[in-house]
């Protein structure tokens, strides 16, 4: 969380997957994880924006119950950010550490695992980390926690941007898995996940954020292959209702209601954002907080006026799931209706 508009949802998706696939998803706990960061890094101005304070509270009693590590095929630990400044810590210790707390104790073996980050190939030792929290450990402290641990190969990890997405350490027995591309929007970094197979063999996979310049595909057919996804849903239905919301949105305009067909097509076709989630919660039968779903349906995000979620136009929007080789044209009068083209 903390670094980008939609922690809350991506947390949902998340916990989702979790839930139906149990024996297959596993969540580790990272460093935003925790109250005292995500109060002052975003998270709890967007749960409040979006729903409440209880909400946010809710999240990050969540976020207390997630596991600090975990351990793969008893050779590989997956943690956050990396191993403690302590000596002799092992994954008994580990895994005896009471975790169910909002924000870890400070100088914490916890603490550490979630913010620490290796240093560089000729650091010896550890220090303190800038970031304030957790420690920057060399190669010999690494090696000391795997003779502390037998049977660990290497760890994994994530907690720092790298340009390509991946980094190995101090010869393959750390590696660093960052998989958020084009981080917080700026950095143009891509993002990486890891294929383990059960030899301790990895694949790399790297991916990058959808361009800026590939926005400009039609939105109805970036999203139509999705089709077991919400959005294809929502979209599905907007494609299949576009002329009631056409007539529906005409009627808020220039008065009357869609059914009564009693308005005339004029030049004006703005609308506010309020009024667009009222047409779609009534024509597609939904009660959906649409507002929040703007960019994921193609709303965009500054007016006509220049203004950030300012009133725009709703001809322009519906076209976008017209079906191929279709225009979407306004009779000039009467009825209001769409005129398809072939």
């Amino acid at each position: 969380v903390d670094r980008g508009y939609n922690a809350i949802e991506i947390c949902i998706i998340l916990f989702s997957l979790k839930l139906l696939f149990g024996d297959w998803v596993f969540l580790n706990r990272g460093n935003h994880e925790a109250e005292n960061i995500n109060s002052r890094d975003g998270f709890q101005m967007e749960c409040v924006a979006k729903y409440n304070s209880s909400v946010y509270q809710r999240f990050n009693e969540v976020f207390s119950t997630l596991p600090i590590a975990t351990l793969v095929n008893e050779s590989v630990l997956v943690v956050h950010g990396g191993i403690p400044y302590d000596e002799g810590v092992t994954l008994a210790h580990i895994e005896n550490i009471d975790r169910f707390k909002l924000s870890p104790l400070e100088e914490s073996v916890m603490e550490d695992m979630l913010w620490s980050d290796p240093g560089g190939p000729t650091l010896k030792g550890a220090t303190q980390n800038s970031r304030g929290c957790g420690c920057v450990f060399g190669e010999d402290i690494l090696d000391d926690f795997l003779e502390d641990n037998p049977g660990l190969r290497f760890i994994v990890r994530s907690h720092e941007m790298k340009a390509s997405g991946f980094q190995e350490h101090f010869h393959g027995k750390l590696l660093t898995v960052f998989s958020a591309s084009n981080y917080t929007y700026i950095h143009n970094n891509e993002g990486a996940v890891i294929e383990l197979a059960s030899d301790l063999q990895y694949d790399v996979h790297r991916f990058y954020a959808t361009p800026r310049e590939a926005r400009d595909v039609k939105f109805s057919e970036r999203y139509s292959p999705l089709a077991r996804s919400v959005a294809a849903k929502l979209i599905s239905r907007i494609a299949e209702q576009r002329l009631a919301l056409l007539d529906f949105y005409a009627g808020v305009v220039y008065g009357g209601t869609f059914k009564k067909k009693s308005f005339f097509v004029k030049e004006n076709q703005i609308i506010a954002r309020t009024q667009w989630a009222r047409g779609l919660r009534e024509v597609l039968g939904l009660n959906i907080r649409f507002l929040f779903l703007q960019s994921l349906l193609g709303v965009p995000s500054v007016g006509v006026d220049g203004k950030r979620k300012g009133k725009f136009n709703y001809v322009t929007w519906l076209s976008r799931f017209a079906p191929h080789h279709t225009t979407v044209d306004m009779l000039a009068g009467g009825g209001g209706r769409a005129r398809r083209r072939g």
